[in-house]
């Protein structure tokens, strides 16, 4: 639910994920933005990667 006590648009895949987050073994890692490429550590870069590939991904499903 939202702060002013309305269902979310996404609320079905909010609990898909949640289902599938309580099956696994996983940890998140809050990853801060826009970086210089010098200061990033292993999973700044690793995140980039995903990102690039998340996005790839929804442009060619959108096609």
């Amino acid at each position: 639910m939202s702060r002013s006590n309305k269902r979310i648009i996404n609320h079905e895949l909010y609990k898909e994920f949640y289902k599938i987050t309580d099956l696994l073994d996983c940890e998140f890692v809050k990853v801060k933005g826009h970086k210089r490429q010098e200061t990033k550590d292993e999973i700044d870069k690793i995140f980039t990667l995903v990102d690039k590939a998340s996005r790839n991904a929804l442009r060619e499903a959108l096609l």
